[in-house]
């Protein structure tokens, strides 16, 4: 497959194909894509292991190398499998380039993605073929991550490969995700051409978004917030907005429970993404060990909090539509109430309420007006602070005699058009 080649999706997406016995890798064809990466790490193992097995080069580097080497992952004829055990080995031997250039660390992960690509065409247990697939995803996508302006076509026809592999083998499952990574690729291809382009990379993190593959939003994401300060012109309002849309993420992100996150591998890969190339000082989330119960809620609080944090920065952005803003509002209101901070909550929601004087009343913005009151009204009455709640129901009965007046005009029409027609 070149790079700018796409595969062909089934003919009738509507029908699932037959399933196959071998698992997915049985059907993913050698792309051209991996040939060239297996091409330029050819001989990464062997100089990785010559380099470390030199005293004087370890002397002069002050440290011992990564703990475990490529080499005794994958074995001096790379003839050695991988698999979920495997996972932490494997984590530490790619931690090690982390600090070094991205130009090596992108060579290690091209090395790995190859691998795995030619370990699932060679392994005949179908759960382990998908295992060492989606290994082979995140790979490749920390490919696009780290290469200049986070753009990588050819990482992402890998990719679009290994879902068509998944999608052919299983549509239930995984049909969505390969007629998502379809629009994903084609993004990624125009995104080359101008990688500056803001729409382009916003339409991209948001298909990302709806793919579930929510730490790869995020990169693109905090890419738009660099290229906006760059511009260095009034661009508050897109930076407002964008924001928001990381709120967003944390928003679905914190809605997983124990039945919704199955062996917890993407969980996992996310929190340990994030805590290693995005997280803040003193915003860090709680690992991922075995999921339970506890863990879970212990996770979901910290996921919240991130919510609250930047759905309060989009909500104090001045020139963001105001509609955004008091959505922001809401969402970090309703998220605090969520840890119980009923008091946090009325005062943010409080501050922001004034927005709502701006925005044009309809019925959908009445609504939503509506809503924020009741949301206003919980927080009040939880933190027991009744000197807000006269103010609130003031507010509270305008708009319900503002609603009640549109649906009797609605009603009226639809009884005179009634009328008409008879």
């Amino acid at each position: 497959m070149t790079e700018t080649e796409v595969p062909n999706l089934p003919e009738k997406e509507g029908k699932a194909p037959p399933r196959a016995t071998r698992g997915p890798g049985s059907h993913l064809r050698t792309l051209r894509a991996e040939a060239r990466f297996r091409n330029d790490t050819r001989n990464l193992h062997r100089r990785e292991r010559a380099n470390f097995s030199n005293f004087l080069w370890n002397m002069m580097r002050l440290d011992l190398g990564p703990r475990i080497t490529l080499n005794q992952l994958v074995g001096p004829n790379m003839d050695v499998g991988l698999d979920a055990a495997k996972d932490k080995a494997l984590d530490t031997s790619v931690e090690y380039y982390r600090g070094k250039s991205d130009d090596r660390l992108v060579e290690v992960l091209k090395f790995f993605n190859a691998y795995l690509m030619q370990l699932a065409r060679r392994d005949r247990d179908p759960e382990n073929q998908r295992y060492l697939l989606f290994k082979a995803i995140d790979f490749a996508r920390m490919i696009v991550q780290f290469s200049p302006m986070s753009v990588n076509s050819e990482a992402e026809s890998i990719v679009l490969a290994i879902y068509i592999a998944l999608g052919t083998e299983d549509s239930a499952r995984f049909g969505h995700y390969m007629r998502s990574e379809e629009k994903v690729y084609r993004i990624m291809q125009r995104l080359e051409m101008s990688p500056n382009d803001a729409q382009v990379r916003m339409d991209l993190a948001d298909e990302l978004v709806r793919q579930t593959c929510h730490f790869d939003a995020l990169v693109h994401y905090r890419i738009l917030l660099r290229i906006l300060v760059r511009r260095g012109e009034n661009v508050q309002r897109s930076r407002g907005y964008v924001i928001s849309k990381i709120g967003e993420v944390f928003d679905e992100m914190s809605t997983l429970t124990l039945g919704k996150l199955g062996d917890g591998r993407k969980l996992k890969s996310f929190l340990d993404r994030y805590n290693r190339d995005f997280a803040e000082s003193g915003h860090e989330l709680p690992p991922l060990g075995k999921p339970n119960s506890s863990q879970m809620n212990r996770l979901q609080r910290g996921l919240i909090n991130e919510a609250v944090r930047w759905h309060q920065q989009a909500a104090a952005f001045s020139q963001l539509d105001r509609r955004v803003r008091a959505r922001s509002a809401a969402r970090a209101g309703q998220c605090l109430m969520q840890l119980g901070r009923y008091r946090k909550a009325l005062d943010v929601m409080g501050a922001q309420f004034p927005v709502w004087r701006g925005i044009p009343e309809n019925e959908t913005s009445l609504r939503e007006k509506a809503n924020y009151l009741k949301l206003l009204s919980s927080a009040a009455m939880q933190s027991k602070q009744r000197s807000e709640v006269a103010w609130i129901a003031k507010e509270s009965n305008d708009v319900s005699t503002k609603l009640s007046k549109i649906e009797k005009d609605r009603r009226d029409r639809d009884q005179a058009r009634a009328a008409m027609q008879a």
